[in-house]
């Protein structure tokens, strides 16, 4: 599931403080495990272990 907020939106900041502590983008929530992530490089290295590698569309 995604949500999203336009930038500056109480609602969006609000959700990600009480879950990450902070509003940085870009986050996870894997529901599946519990685990909470931000950073692409922490979820993408995240994805891997769980899913498999390859199993999640990179961006350039």
């Amino acid at each position: 599931m995604a949500v999203n907020a336009p930038p500056g939106r109480p609602e969006k900041d609000r959700v990600m403080q009480a879950l990450f502590g902070s509003s940085i983008t870009p986050a996870l929530w894997d529901t599946r495990t519990g685990e909470l992530l931000q950073g692409e490089e922490a979820i993408n290295s995240y994805l891997d272990r769980p899913y498999g590698p390859g199993t999640i569309a990179r961006t350039a």
